[in-house]
Parts: structure tokens; C-alpha cells; sequence
């Protein structure tokens, strides 16, 4: 009896589950983070750090990202920093898993991770193909503001 109730269990437990990740979590609204970066070259939010293009330098990162908009799997918004006005636009779309979101802005790539639904895991890289020639690489997570 008690094998055959834990199987019971365990597959409503794997059902449940798997209805909860059909959900697409909704992620509009402002979620902050501080961590670090490896900068080589200019850093478009440290501008009074400038390295030549070979020597990498580690930034201090404290960054704002407004979720302004969703369509289902599809977001959008903006970027900013308290070290400077400085903004970027970027697009990001949720993957099938509905933890996994990738997405760009006008000169790097995105990768999130959903941890949980007020907290993501954000890497970010950049490669010197852009107007300022610079190399980007970064992770950390980021949580959504209280309203």
C-alpha cells in the first residue's frame, strides 16, 4: 500500500510541476543589481574609466533594467546606471522552459536565468565589433523592485 501511494504522489508532484512551468512568469516592472564586470576599452557607464584596447579592467556595475513591456515569450525595455545617464534599449524573449530568457541590445548579448519570481541571474557579453571597440563580459543577479 505505501509503495503504491508514494507513486500516486510523486506523479501528481511531476504533473503539478509540469503545469506550472506552462505558465509564462510575467516580468514587466524595474529590477536592480550590483556586481562586476571585465571591461576591456571604453566602459559606456564608467566613461573616466578608459583602458587601452588590450588591458582589462574590473567595473563596478550598478544597473536598472525597466522591463517596459511583454507580449507573451517577448520583452523589451531599457537599461540605465546611476554612474551616469547613459541608457540602452534592449529586447529579450523567454524560451520554452520559462527560466531561460536570451536576448540584445544595440551592440551586446544577453543571457537570464528566472531563479525565482522576483529574482534572475544575468550574464551579459559584448564583443569589440562595436562603436566604442570595447569587450564586456558580466554576471549577476538582478531582483525586482517592491512597488
Amino acid at each position: 500500500m505505501f509503495r503504491w501511494t508514494a507513486w500516486v504522489l510523486i506523479l501528481l508532484g511531476s504533473f503539478d510541476f509540469a503545469l506550472a512551468q506552462d505558465v509564462i512568469p510575467d516580468l514587466k516592472g524595474v529590477w536592480t543589481g550590483k556586481g562586476g564586470a571585465i571591461v576591456i576599452g571604453n566602459d559606456p557607464f564608467r566613461p573616466d574609466h578608459t583602458t587601452s584596447s588590450g588591458t582589462p579592467h574590473k567595473a563596478d556595475l550598478d544597473l536598472t533594467f525597466t522591463i517596459k513591456g511583454q507580449e507573451g515569450r517577448l520583452l523589451w525595455g531599457e537599461l540605465s546606471s546611476s554612474a551616469t545617464s547613459f541608457t540602452k534599449v534592449f529586447a529579450w524573449a523567454i524560451a520554452d522552459d520559462n527560466r531561460t530568457i536570451l536576448g540584445a541590445d544595440a551592440d551586446g548579448l544577453y543571457w537570464l536565468r528566472i531563479v525565482s519570481a522576483d529574482r534572475m541571474e544575468r550574464c551579459y557579453v559584448q564583443t569589440a565589433a562595436n562603436a566604442a571597440k570595447s569587450i564586456i563580459a558580466s554576471c549577476f543577479a538582478v531582483d525586482r523592485l517592491k512597488q
